[in-house]
């Protein structure tokens, strides 16, 4: 997953210049998010809260922050996230 992980740092660069600041914050939103709803998942099954761990949850966030149009509001990675960590 880190190598995931690097293989975005590019796209996450090209796409900031591009577009804008904003697509930073719809980062920052859906990692939040998503380690939010990791560790709460991980509360709720009472295991040792590492949302982190295993770099699926970042991969998983920037992937859908990346996917989403530069003028949606921050709400929608939130929901985002969310719904793709339930599933």
């Amino acid at each position: 997953m880190d190598r995931v992980l690097f293989a975005l740092v590019p796209a996450l660069g090209v796409s900031t210049w591009v577009f804008g600041a904003f697509v930073l914050a719809h980062c920052g939103v859906a990692l939040l998010a998503g380690a939010a709803c990791d560790g709460a998942c991980q509360w709720v099954r009472r295991r040792v809260l590492r949302p982190f761990a295993d770099r699926s949850v970042p991969v998983t966030a920037l992937l859908i922050a990346l996917a989403m149009p530069p003028t949606a509001p921050l709400w929608v990675p939130v929901v985002a996230v969310e719904v793709e960590s339930e599933t």
